[in-house]
């Protein structure tokens, strides 16, 4: 069963991601095919024992020409294609074989140990249960918000009738009823982080599993780190969140926002990179020392190939410099396949 749930805090604090893209769309099967099968067997086909002299070309049947129509968005978008097919003028390539990296026990346990050691990790969804003061304080919250008049905090807006689409009142008669029966501490149940996370499902009363799923709670002396782990090959996502202690509201929008976007941007919100520099509280060696010895660890053959500012926001009218609540570096690493190559492409 593959479900995502639902998350009370949402602030992005660190996040590894291997993942790849696909654009969707519907496209005529071309009649000779250019890309070649995939996969370690099929490779076979196209290794070759002794160059003998043969074009390339020929030994792949590659066509003249390459004709093909795509149409995306039901039709909105069609794309034709009728042309010419360059292939180099050899008669063999170097090539090398890759696959994706897969999110078994071994890489799961090498990414836990790297980000936090030996801290314990909790289940995310008996973890995320409110206590009776996170009810009471949400409640208080809410009970301000309507005092002031403000019946649409969370900017959710009205229906075809002119009607809010969000009830204040039914959200405050909710956690009233929650601080009657919310345990009085947190509900810890000890896990290791792995797929097939087991959960109790109040719909069915019985115990359901997120098969390509996991998601914990790290308590670590630096904060409390809400860990999840994604695997829809060939994606595999590692996303480490801090959760935020400096929220009056837990419900409001919060999120980490690039900075290479505040600084493209001529809105008022616009800030220059000396302006985001003078936020941070980390210099540029010190972060990238540490993201390279985290990538390091956790035995990755990856290097840096770019970076960016990044800046913590709250509030539901978009990004506003003036509700910065933190700000950090966002660097980029790409995977090195082949370093001899690479040095030798730098040396050209």
């Amino acid at each position: 069963m593959k479900k995502t749930p639902s998350k009370r805090i949402c602030a992005a604090f660190f996040a590894v991601c291997l993942s790849a893209g696909l654009l969707a769309g519907c496209e005529k099967t071309p009649e000779q095919a250019i890309v070649k099968e995939k996969g370690a067997g099929a490779m076979k086909k196209y290794e070759s024992q002794k160059d003998d002299g043969t074009p390339l070309k020929k030994k792949l049947k590659i066509p003249e020409t390459y004709k093909n129509e795509a149409s995306y968005e039901d039709g909105a978008l069609i794309i034709d294609t009728d042309a010419k097919v360059i292939a180099p003028d050899v008669s063999t390539i170097d090539t090398i074989s890759v696959s994706a990296k897969k999110a078994d026990t071994e890489f799961i346990d090498k990414v836990t140990e790297t980000f936090f050691g030996d801290s314990k990790i909790y289940n995310a969804f008996t973890y995320a249960e409110l206590t009776k003061e996170e009810a009471q304080n949400q409640l208080n919250q809410l009970k301000k918000y309507k005092a002031e008049g403000n019946l649409d905090p969370y900017k959710h807006g009205k229906d075809e009738n002119g009607q809010l689409l969000y009830d204040i009142n039914a959200d405050i008669e909710r956690y009233e009823k929650e601080v009657q029966t919310a345990p009085e501490e947190k509900q810890k149940q000890e896990v290791k982080p792995a797929l097939g996370m087991e959960y109790f499902s109040e719909k069915t009363g019985e115990k359901e599993t997120f098969e390509d799923y996991f998601q914990g709670v790290a308590e670590t002396a630096q904060g409390n780190y809400t860990y999840t782990i994604t695997a829809h090959m060939p994606d595999v996502t590692v996303n480490i969140e801090k959760e935020r202690t400096d929220l009056a509201d837990f419900q409001e929008s919060a999120f980490w926002q690039e900075g290479e976007y505040i600084m493209d941007s001529d809105a008022p919100y616009a800030m220059t990179e000396e302006e985001i520099k003078q936020l941070v509280d980390i210099s540029y060696e010190d972060a990238k020392k540490t993201a390279d010895e985290k990538i390091k660890k956790l035995g990755l053959d990856m290097e840096l190939y770019n970076f960016d500012y990044a800046l913590f926001e709250h509030g539901e009218d978009g990004f506003n410099k003036a509700n910065v609540l933190d700000t950090g570096y966002l660097f980029h690493y790409e995977r090195v396949v082949n370093q001899e190559y690479r040095l030798r492409q730098l040396r050209i």
